[in-house]
């Protein structure tokens, strides 16, 4: 046994590796923000970060009154998110956006020195815990939401506490008390969280003992909110929307395979993100690495799986072979099995929740440091610093000023409301009109007056009254309400209508769902001398950007997915809005293509009676369009 100075000293020196991981991580993190674009905080740019909900997220922290209704999954968070950035802003006077990213970044300091101490109590030595911990500070997961304001880092933070007390319990027994507040911090961050903590009470003390002590924590989780909506009151109860099927194995995941691969190398190794176009994600595409490839953001991203994947797999050795504390290897190998379930089934992009699993994982793979092959299990880690953090930081550099490098790929609609105020601007206001049990992403939107949407966020399609020289007379977006008829033909109360028939001066449209993702419209015109058009834009009941039109032997093409012919065949011309003249505008382009997503197509249907399809043309159940990948340096 050491004598009480010697410990003393170890203690010591512990101490001063602590403060100078928390200090050197702090700067390093907020240097890292200091690349991000502040618009990733406005709701404009609402999940273009890998999905995180930074808008919200930073209400949170900023206003006492936002939306807290994420306290379903996340019940705490408005105590620990709000209260400590009150203290800045309201005691100091720090700014907001300050505030909130000195939180961030202290969130991140603080989550390095736990797992600095998560590794001294498991066994590492100093050297080698120094290591693994900047290791797991540049992972691509910890570069990219430590460095924006999100509930996994407090969710990250809950785990690793719950680990450094499993590991501490190898040294000193550690006493129920303890065993409860890592519960109810775990449960209070993330729910999903508490399985480390129950299983460290499994480990140490018997099913039944953890059992009472993680249901008396879900207990005191609940009375705490209770008393937490006082002062929070848009707080939402714990579990209050376990049967919501929104993120439940969803076709975005692409399917247990794709999740964990995300799961085990993405969230270390970081891969070339792409930008897709997604439904509900606002004015801005989103950045994702779902479908990204192993080691597709360049050489080094190659080499740096294969150091990770050795480097794992020695610490999976490691705990199969008993040859290190065997409990704590049962809390982490349970602990990442419980992840791994998790993340198939729940969440669209796994990456998003990594901060959730990455402290599990390197503290599996620094458990080959305490066999015989330390030398060289540290000699990969230390090959791996450099690798990774090229790699990764250069990524997460793209990554952070995609914005600035791709600003036509803005849609924003409030400005070309004020450039062209003269022009035709369908309805919003509308009602939904689908096929029985569609997923809500692919309900059609019916605007009064006949205008509608094919999906969530896509496009309009709005009927034009055309004179004998093409120019516009009327169209159903701006026909007085007092003009129009319109009936709904709804067979099952909880679902949306089945079709809706629209009777004006000038037509009586005919809306109707055929199937899912697939509609059909009956335009009959009333007599007269005008004619009738269909005008496809990126405006109206549910707009998107509409980035690429093209002409078809039977109709047009829209973003490469939603097809639309029309019966009897009709005269079809597509440009860019905003261009001189377009609104009458007789085009001979068979392809337009708009960053901006300002594409439209004008459809001058021929005399009479006609009948047009709208179809998405995509089967899987996709709700991404893919533009582009963010390039790497091999490029």
């Amino acid at each position: 046994m050491s004598p009480p100075s010697s410990r003393r000293g170890s203690q010591a020196r512990d101490r001063v590796l602590l403060a100078a991981v928390v200090l050197v991580a702090f700067a390093a993190f907020a240097l890292a923000q200091s690349r991000m674009d502040p618009r990733l905080l406005t709701w404009e740019a609402v999940d273009t970060w890998f999905e995180a909900d930074a808008p919200r997220v930073y209400d949170n922290l900023t206003e006492r009154w936002s939306n807290f209704r994420r306290t379903t999954t996340h019940p705490l968070f408005p105590t620990l998110a709000y209260t400590p950035n009150a203290v800045l802003t309201d005691l100091f006077g720090m700014e907001d956006r300050r505030a909130a990213f000195l939180y961030t970044a202290a969130l991140g300091a603080i989550w390095a020195g736990l797992m600095f101490v998560f590794l001294r109590l498991s066994g590492c030595r100093r050297f080698d815990a120094v290591v693994f911990t900047a290791l797991a500070s540049i992972t691509a997961s910890s570069l990219c939401f430590h460095t924006i304001p999100e509930t996994f880092g407090w969710g990250s933070i809950s785990i690793v506490t719950a680990l450094c007390l499993a590991a501490r319990a190898n040294r000193v027994p550690v006493r129920w008390p303890w065993a409860f507040l890592a519960c109810v911090f775990t449960w209070g961050t993330t729910l999903t969280n508490v399985m480390v903590a129950a299983m460290a009470s499994v480990v140490r003390r018997g099913f039944k003992p953890a059992a009472l002590i993680t249901i008396a924590s879900l207990a005191f989780v609940y009375a705490y909110w209770g008393l937490q909506t006082l002062v929070f009151p848009s707080s939402e109860i714990p579990f209050g929307q376990i049967t919501q099927k929104g993120p439940l194995l969803t076709p975005e995941s692409r399917g247990a395979w794709v999740v964990m691969r995300s799961f085990f190398f993405h969230s270390t190794v970081m891969p070339a993100p792409y930008v897709v176009d997604r439904p509900g994600a606002a004015k801005w595409p989103i950045l994702l690495v779902q479908s990204s490839s192993i080691g597709s953001g360049g050489t080094l991203a190659v080499i740096g799986t294969v150091l990770w994947v050795t480097l794992f797999l020695s610490g999976l050795w490691a705990a199969a072979k008993r040859v290190v504390d065997r409990p704590l290897c049962l809390v982490l190998v349970g602990s990442l099995v419980g992840q791994v379930a998790v993340s198939i089934v729940y969440g669209k992009e796994t990456f998003l929740y990594s901060l959730h699993f990455v402290p599990i994982m390197i503290g599996i793979a620094a458990l080959g440091t305490g066999t015989s092959l330390r030398k060289p299990v540290l000699a990969l880690a230390l090959l791996m610093l450099p690798i990774l953090g090229f790699n990764n930081i250069s990524l997460f550099a793209r990554s952070a000023s995609f914005m600035t490098d791709h600003p036509e790929l803005h849609h924003d609609l409030g400005k070309a409301l004020d450039e062209r105020p003269d022009d035709p601007w369908p309805r919003r206001e509308s009602v939904q009109l689908a096929w029985p049990a569609s997923r809500g992403f692919f309900l059609g939107w019916h605007a009064l007056g006949g205008s509608f949407s094919p999906g969530f966020d896509t496009f309009t399609i709005s009927i034009w009254v055309l004179d004998e020289d093409g120019r516009i007379v009327a169209t159903g977006d701006d026909l007085a309400r007092s003009d129009i008829r319109e009936e709904q033909h709804v067979p099952d109360p909880d679902e949306p209508a089945l079709s809706i028939q629209t009777e004006t001066p000038y037509y009586t449209a005919t809306w109707t769902a055929l199937a899912p993702r697939r509609f059909r419209l009956e335009l009959e015109p009333r007599e007269g001398e005008h004619h009738l058009a269909l005008a496809v834009r990126g405006v109206g009941a549910q707009p998107g950007p509409l980035r690429r039109l093209e002409r078809t032997e039977e109709g047009i093409l829209a973003n490469g997915r939603f097809a639309l012919e029309a019966q009897p065949r009709a005269k079809i011309h597509v440009g860019i809005e905003g261009e001189p003249g377009w609104l009458g505008a007789e085009t001979g382009a068979e392809r337009v293509e708009s960053p901006g997503g300002w594409c439209w197509a004008r459809v001058e249907l021929a005399p009479g009676p006609a009948v047009v399809e709208v179809a998405d043309l995509v089967q899987t159940g996709f709700v991404d369009t893919y533009l582009f990948e963010i390039g790497t340096d091999d490029d």
